[in-house]
């Protein structure tokens, strides 16, 4: 594994900070255990660095968990409504020019795509399907009236799995957040007690903070904000409904700016607007019906800048997605 020397490692990634933490463990626990390299602060060093490793795996593992378990819902959702939409086309040659037996079945209105709709609907047709079950002019459709119960509580219990492996997710990353935290911690006071002492030439420029200084910004460096955000647009599903505006993972802050702007598709795009959206707030951000005026048929667009202290990065590259017609 390659050194990474990094005048500020709050500002890597997860991954970055995990391989930086690592050499600089490496590097501090080969100083001379005595007073004069603040031994007292050796105690254990390592297994904060093995604990934020297996935290930072085990949050990514929960993440492949939980988009796993949400495109099973999504597909589980796709094949309720694909059965429930057919039914409606093929139930009505049982009598040619009569549509009744759709009010009969209760599935004569449009299959909604809404998911929790979706369910309501299915379950309402599969109940007025109950007491015809039996009867054999729908003997050939039995099969396929009897999938709906089948299909639906197939939704209903990738749903429950879907939010128990976020839930997992959020926990597996507030963990991960904390070892995080207290690796930082402890690297900060290593270094907080060798900026104050007068250690010999190269101490530093040998060392993992890479800086005669000892971190500190010098003449031509890189800014507090040399790193711009990724913005990043995603649709919310349940049970949220809108969309979520924000960032890839960015650390170092927790605050941002973002501008949102929309046209129709097959618009030209707009100009990034001249004002926030919103000012100062965590990320990501919902973009929901009821706060938000979104179109069916619309491109939205997002720009995002990170905030702290009263500075602020860079804004971002534009991110754009569709609100679904």
């Amino acid at each position: 594994m390659a050194d990474i020397k990094s005048r500020r490692p709050y500002r890597l990634t997860d991954e970055k900070y995990d391989e930086w933490f690592t050499g600089f463990v490496t590097w501090y626990l080969a100083l001379p255990d005595t007073p004069e390299y603040c031994n007292w602060l050796r105690a254990g060093l390592q297994a904060l660095d093995d604990d934020y490793f297996a935290k930072r795996i085990a949050a990514q593992q929960a993440d492949d968990v939980q988009m796993d378990a949400s495109a099973a819902w999504r597909t589980s959702v796709s094949a309720l409504r694909t059965l429930l939409i057919k039914l409606r086309i093929s139930l009505l040659s049982l009598v040619p020019g009569d549509d009744s037996v759709l009010h009969l079945f209760r599935i004569d209105e449009e299959v909604p795509e809404d998911p929790d709709t979706l369910v309501d609907y299915a379950t309402i047709a599969d109940l007025a399907w109950q007491p015809h079950s039996a009867e054999p002019e729908y003997a050939y459709f039995a099969a396929r009236l009897n999938n709906i119960a089948v299909f639906c509580d197939d939704v209903k219990a990738k749903r429950i799995a879907m939010r128990q492996a976020i839930t997992a997710f959020s926990h597996a990353s507030d963990e991960k957040t904390a070892a995080r935290e207290a690796c930082n911690e402890r690297d900060r006071a290593i270094f907080s007690f060798f900026r104050g002492e007068d250690l010999p030439d190269g101490f530093w420029t040998d060392s993992m903070w890479g800086l005669p200084s000892g971190g500190e910004d010098e003449p031509g460096g890189a800014t507090a904000w040399d790193d711009k955000p990724i913005a990043k647009m995603t649709i919310a599903g349940v049970p949220l409904v809108g969309i979520l505006a924000g960032c890839e993972e960015y650390t170092g802050t927790v605050r941002f700016d973002l501008r949102v702007a929309w046209a129709k598709k097959n618009e030209p795009a707009p100009d990034m607007p001249e004002t926030d959206w919103w000012t100062d707030v965590e990320q990501p951000v919902l973009m929901d019906a009821d706060g938000f005026p979104l179109q069916k048929g619309y491109v939205y667009y997002l720009w995002i800048r990170a905030r702290k202290d009263g500075e602020v990065s860079e804004w971002s590259e534009v991110a754009f997605i569709l609100w679904p017609e």
